[in-house]
């Protein structure tokens, strides 16, 4: 079957470094905030306090490529990366600029394989089951099931794994923080998190409480992640 010749390939080893540490935290922090840079950087700073390790800053915000490049020189421990890229021209200004893992809304094969060949990870939009294996095909370093919400949310992503097995999906569009362990226990190699991450009036009042709240989600994630699949080190031969 199509499906399990994928999945073998995969467990034997085609992980990139990125996806691994993706799997030891599996959040990435979707930084949305549009108000100005300062915002932005705001939220990007409050999610990296919390001890969030993937921040993902989307081309809406105002000089993303700057926060981009800001952002990795000052939190070399943290993965940077760009979202709803939606074209190749973008992704390589992104990586330019620093990023190091490119998120699209939809399937773009020609970002996918420049991806490759610069070795930056593609994390293409796909929807269906039909799509997503699109997007695998076409070298996906893992797939972002978008909008999952509108379709049944964890319950939709549990019936995909039972027939894609263990390909690396990361659920967005409306994940919410209280429902990102159900995406990890329907098989979720890791979820995106948006507009719930930072509550515009949790941010205006004050951080300490947020950053409350992400640092008892991480935590959350870590059990379930350690009650879910073996970790993908041990299917590395």
């Amino acid at each position: 079957m199509a499906f399990e010749d994928a999945e073998c390939s995969f467990r034997k080893g085609s992980q990139h470094p990125w996806l691994l540490h993706l799997w030891q935290q599996p959040l990435i922090a979707v930084i949305r905030l549009c108000a100005s840079p300062a915002q932005a950087l705001e939220g990007s700073m409050l999610a990296i306090r919390a001890g969030i390790r993937h921040i993902e800053i989307t081309t809406q915000v105002p000089q993303y490529l700057e926060l981009i490049a800001q952002l990795r020189q000052d939190h070399p421990q943290c993965w940077i990366g760009v979202g709803t890229v939606l074209d190749r021209q973008v992704a390589e200004q992104a990586w330019q600029a620093g990023a190091q893992f490119c998120v699209c809304p939809f399937t773009d094969e020609q970002v996918i394989r420049w991806g490759r060949e610069v070795g930056l990870p593609i994390v293409p939009g796909a929807l269906t089951p039909s799509e997503i294996w699109r997007a695998w095909q076409a070298g996906a370093t893992a797939v972002k099931v978008f909008p999952v919400e509108s379709m049944g949310g964890s319950r939709y992503l549990r019936h995909l794994q039972s027939v894609l097995g263990s390909l690396p999906l990361i659920p967005t569009g409306g994940v919410t923080l209280a429902k990102a362990a159900e995406y990890l226990q329907a098989g979720a190699w890791a979820v995106g998190i948006a507009g719930d991450l930072f509550p515009t009036e949790d941010l205006d009042s004050g951080c300490h409480l947020l950053e409350n709240r992400l640092r008892q989600v991480l935590q959350q994630l870590a059990e379930q992640r350690n009650k879910t699949w073996p970790n993908p080190g041990k299917l590395v031969e």
